[in-house]
């Protein structure tokens, strides 16, 4: 009886430790296969079956973990998809580099830049990517020695841009990590600045000029021209010639000013063109016959009104008019007429004058620009009327024009929308 007591005793303790070790065995290839998956990137993966003996504290251990990398990986993407979505809107163009000078970093707008394709772009040298020799030798100064730099660069793209670029150091965990470079456009606020440096420049020898003649003859009466019966009204009449030229040209600049800082927006109404082309040719009859010019103004009886600002419109049409007569021959003309086209009224101011360059055409509505510069000042011109018109017109969401020829005359046109 004592053996197969035995061997019952023996088969039960057998039974027990294989379910014990299946227990144990299931336990483990669990949370082997949870670890798996999480190395593998898959962080949404837990041991469901937490047993009872230890390998269940070893599992909550692997789910808390997992939830801490679940949560930390979800941060990271968030700020990375942020970062990327800042980078990929920034204007400026932007690259940065590691501490080998390899690219880890770069933006659409250096792509385009550069014409460069990001995938490949991305772990490679920037100087063979860039190709730029200046820009080049700032990263790797950066690089080299850590300290941010400051330059402008040009480039050619294809047209010639200037850029200010900025190098400076990428510091991570306060160790110097690579470099990163960001270009910003500056290509139209230097045109400006050449233009605010020309205009300075223009009237400043604009009212020179007027200003030096009515000093000059100031002190000339003052040290004894003004007893000079036979010369003294002579000077007298230049030193108010000059006075109504500087005051001419303080209130062209100033209208201008008011223009092209939207201060004078224009107040619409429906005008007659024709008719303020003939208030514009009454006021202008005494120069007009003092040059033997005939002011001719079409009539056109079924030409619509048109919604612009009765003064402003009434000096463009009086500045070009004053310009064709002042540049005209002798017994020429001046002819005002006007069409409808596509859903704009066209105007058109024509002259019999001496004509203007070719190589003057693009540059005529330019402030202080004069084709024949020694007759413009003669008769009194400022150089600001066609510039002052272009900007009136433009205001009105409208467009300027001149077609000319040597000996054949000008026109210049200008449309409004109807």
């Amino acid at each position: 009886m004592l053996p197969a007591i035995a061997i019952v005793v023996l088969l039960i303790a057998l039974a027990a430790t294989l379910s014990v070790w299946r227990l144990l065995t299931k336990g483990v290839d669990e949370l082997t296969e949870v670890a798996r998956r999480l190395s593998q990137g898959d962080y949404r993966a837990r041991v469901r079956d937490l047993p009872e003996h230890e390998y269940g504290k070893l599992g909550e251990t692997i789910n808390a973990l997992a939830d801490r990398i679940e949560a930390t990986v979800s941060e990271l993407s968030s700020d990375k998809a942020q970062l990327s979505a800042i980078l990929a809107n920034i204007v400026e163009a932007v690259v940065a580099v590691d501490g080998e000078g390899r690219i880890i970093a770069l933006n659409p707008a250096l792509c385009a830049l550069f014409s460069i394709n990001p995938r490949e772009a991305l772990d490679r040298p920037f100087v063979a990517t860039l190709r730029h020799a200046r820009l080049n030798e700032l990263l790797s100064h950066v690089l080299k020695d850590g300290v941010s730099r400051v330059e402008e660069v040009a480039l050619v793209t294809p047209e010639e841009r200037v850029f200010e670029s900025h190098a400076v150091p990428l510091i991570q965990d306060r160790v110097r990590a690579g470099a990163l470079l960001v270009l910003h456009d500056i290509t139209r606020m230097r045109a400006l600045e050449k233009v605010r440096r020309e205009f300075v420049a223009n009237v400043s020898h604009e009212l020179r000029t007027p200003l030096a003649s009515i000093r000059g003859f100031a002190e000339t009466l003052r040290d004894g021209a003004i007893n000079d019966v036979e010369n003294r009204m002579e000077f007298i009449e230049t030193i108010e010639k000059d006075a109504q030229r500087l005051s001419a040209l303080v209130e062209d600049l100033l209208d201008l000013s008011a223009i092209e800082s939207g201060h004078r927006k224009p107040v619409l109404e429906a005008l007659s063109l024709l008719e303020l082309a003939s208030e514009a040719a009454a006021s202008l009859k005494v120069l007009a016959d003092r040059n033997r010019v005939k002011l001719i103004i079409k009539e056109n009886p079924t030409l619509p009104k048109v919604r612009a600002d009765r003064p402003q419109l009434k000096q463009v049409l009086a500045n070009l008019m004053d310009n064709a007569v002042k540049f005209n021959r002798d017994e020429g003309s001046v002819t005002v007429s006007a069409t409808v086209e596509g859903g704009h009224l066209v105007v058109s101011v024509e002259d019999t004058g001496q004509g203007i360059p070719e190589a003057d055409l693009p540059r005529v509505f330019e402030r202080f620009y004069r084709v024949d510069k020694a007759r413009a000042r003669e008769l009194g011109g400022t150089g600001l009327g066609l510039s002052i018109a272009k900007h009136i017109v433009e205001a009105h969401g409208g467009a300027i024009e001149v077609k000319s020829r040597l000996g054949e005359g000008s026109i210049f046109r200008f449309k409004l929308p109807l």
